[in-house]
């Protein structure tokens, strides 16, 4: 039962990967994810051989196996989407950005602003210069009505969570 329960890891993880290769290359059928090495898994591993120039047996050997991985892994980092870059400062909590604040998270939360025009487009466009200026606190103060938010003009840390929150959400949406 142990070599049983094994052997269907291994064929749940090959399958896996095949359906993970599959998603930029369209040749290869994705076989179900079921750890049954049947026709289709057998044909999935098939047209991999061939697109990988490897003898097309339909069986995987060693080196079918370690090239399987490798493009699986490789696969994964391309499809990975970038780790967070918190600027927002931790403390003291009740930092915040004011209007005629000049800083560098002020060209941020134009940047913010300017690229949420797309689907918002009551926001104005702002010049990102850095200066927390009229404009600046117009997009603010509209994102801001928008998402519910205190209407307020500054940019605490509610506010600041909530445009990078809508700006993953746009560019994740784009993306599929």
């Amino acid at each position: 039962m142990p070599q049983e329960n094994n052997e269907r890891e291994y064929i749940l993880n090959l399958q896996r990967y095949l359906r993970q290769l599959s998603v930029t290359e369209p040749l290869l059928k994705t076989p179900p994810p079921d750890g049954i090495y049947d026709t289709a898994t057998q044909d999935a591993v098939r047209t991999y051989q061939q697109l990988r120039g490897l003898s097309p047996t339909g069986r995987v050997d060693f080196e079918t196996w370690t090239r399987l991985y490798e493009d699986y892994l490789a696969s994964l980092n391309r499809q990975a989407r970038s780790e967070g870059f918190y600027l927002f400062p931790d403390g003291p909590n009740n930092f915040a950005i004011y209007p005629d604040d000049e800083d560098f998270l002020v060209t941020i939360v134009q940047y913010i602003l300017n690229e949420l025009r797309v689907a918002y487009h009551d926001i104005p466009q702002n010049s990102q210069s850095g200066i927390y200026d009229a404009e600046t606190r117009q997009g603010v103060l509209t994102f801001q009505r928008r998402l519910g938010l205190a209407e307020n003009d500054r940019v605490d840390r509610a506010t600041w969570n909530a445009l990078v929150r809508e700006h993953d959400r746009l560019l994740n949406e784009n993306e599929q």
